[in-house]
């Protein structure tokens, strides 16, 4: 149990508390790391075989993804390991259903109610954050975890789909446009079909799923720094605090306060034994 040990040689923790979760040693965070890579390597070397095992190798995937034991670094890893076995297989059609299936979960929170009340309006977004919530609520550990929660829900639903996107391509679109043209003559044009496109990306179908819902998520945002939005935020005694913040402390903030490698809360996917099956 590599979460419960005291720490590296000299002591010391990396703190991940802020986000809700334990301190967890350095040298656990060390081999959590190399596995990662070494089960990378593994797959891209044995693509062609996982592939026959498709199904299992899903099923396992989606067991772990949905224990709450992983870390956000480890998740994403197990994405592109499926991301590099759905490369290999051969039926463009199975490609993008295994790939649909494997974010079932993540779009749905994307397409859910609540991300669209969350989003709805730039106040809809604070109240999400609890930007406009009473002061006594700002400090109740309880208030903390629920809006700690719905921020990990509407964070790792968008961290997965940009993670597949882009790992599970097998040629660039504008490549094959090119040759294409070439193909054709100098003065010639080409439009891909969405066949096509799909052939080369098994993202391409979701595209129509996941772009409004972006766009409602940068309408929102963006229009928090509107005159009279902004004028709203920097009178809030916290948010003037965080908005005065300096992109470089921030950052430097976020990563003393925040590990990828620290144990993430239980997404709720579900298997994707459909998928792999017909894969």
């Amino acid at each position: 149990n590599d979460d419960a040990g005291g720490g590296d040689a000299n002591g010391a923790h990396i703190d991940v508390t802020a986000r809700g979760r334990e301190k967890v040693a350095r040298c656990a965070v060390e081999v959590r790391k190399k596995a990662d890579l070494v089960l990378i390597s593994v797959a891209k070397e044995c693509a062609d075989v996982c592939v026959r095992k498709l199904p299992e190798v899903c099923g396992r995937v989606q067991q772990l993804l949905g224990s709450g034991w992983l870390v956000d670094a480890q998740s994403t890893h197990l994405l592109e390991v499926c991301c590099i076995i759905a490369r290999a297989v051969a039926d463009p059609a199975a490609r993008a259903s295994f790939i649909r299936d494997l974010l079932s979960a993540s779009l749905g929170v994307l397409g859910s109610d609540e991300f669209s009340q969350s989003f709805a309006a730039p106040q809809r977004l604070w109240a999400a954050m609890g930007v406009d919530s009473p002061a006594a609520a700002q400090a109740d550990p309880n208030f903390i975890a629920d809006r700690s929660r719905w921020y990990n829900r509407i964070f790792t639903a968008l961290n997965d789909v940009l993670s597949v996107a882009r790992r599970v391509a097998l040629r660039s679109p504008a490549q094959m446009v090119a040759e294409k043209c070439l193909a054709a003559g100098a003065a010639a044009a080409y439009a891909p079909t969405m066949e096509e496109l799909t052939e080369i990306q098994p993202f391409t179908p979701l595209w129509a799923q996941v772009l409004p819902r972006v766009s409602l998520l940068l309408r929102a945002v963006h229009g928090s720094w509107t005159v009279e939005n902004r004028v709203v935020l920097l009178g809030h005694a916290v948010a003037s605090q965080v908005l005065a913040m300096p992109a470089p402390e921030a950052i430097l903030k976020s990563s003393a306060t925040n590990n990828i490698y620290a144990p993430r809360p239980v997404s709720g996917r579900r298997g994707t034994g459909g998928a792999g099956a017909g894969a």
